[in-house]
């Protein structure tokens, strides 16, 4: 199997255990550090971020989770009341991965992220804890479903793949010659609206056109 690809199925995997996540958003508030990075004329982004398995061998990877319109703010804190930060927590720590879970908040003020900065940061947080680019996942829900594609676009280099939760991005046939190279692994549940659910087939076909295999 493609490592990439195998690499993503094992993420996708720790995404559908969002609803067995063992671990408390109030045990994750003392286990994940806090963290701001701080960018032009006193702009920030204030994030959370965990080591797992420090010692196990290997080299070490970063998963970043993009949280949905609910945990905007400016607590350093709601975005960690998400299952999906349990999840993937959990998932790295009980299969012995030697790795950084990363998770930014949202302005509230701002509502969206500077895309760039965020890019930034990330690079930023990979460096300083020596990591490659090619061990650095992202995963994102909602309007964070959002800002994985926009982020993805933004700096395709930067991750080896993503998981799409719960959106439908417009995709240009040049978005999406920038992405085809990235593994990306796309869902949404039986309840979402009729538009996503009819979307996101559409999607995969434009993708798979393209010359890549959506998952």
């Amino acid at each position: 199997m493609n490592r990439k690809l195998a690499a993503m199925l094992a993420l996708a995997l720790g995404a559908l255990l969002f609803l067995s996540a063992q671990t408390s958003a109030g045990e994750l508030e003392t286990i994940f550090e806090k963290g701001i990075y701080e960018y032009g004329n006193g702009a920030e982004i204030q994030y959370r971020y965990a080591s797992v398995n420090p010692n196990a061998n290997g080299e070490a990877c970063l998963v970043i989770f993009l949280h949905g319109h609910s945990a905007n703010g400016s607590d350093n804190a709601a975005q960690l009341t998400k299952k999906p930060v349990s999840a993937i927590y959990d998932y790295l720590r009980e299969n012995g991965t030697h790795g950084f879970v990363l998770a930014p908040q949202r302005s509230a003020e701002k509502n969206a992220f500077d895309l760039p900065e965020l890019a930034a940061l990330i690079r930023s947080f990979a460096a300083e804890q020596g990591i490659s680019t090619s061990r650095i996942y992202l995963t994102g829900v909602s309007q964070g479903c959002v800002d994985t594609w926009n982020l993805l676009l933004t700096a395709p280099d930067l991750f080896r793949a993503a998981i799409a939760v719960s959106g439908t991005p417009r995709l240009t046939a040049d978005d999406i010659q920038k992405i085809k190279n990235i593994p990306i692994y796309m869902f949404a549940g039986e309840k979402e609206d009729k538009r996503k659910l009819k979307e996101l087939p559409a999607l995969k076909r434009r993708i798979k056109k393209s010359g890549k295999k959506p998952s």
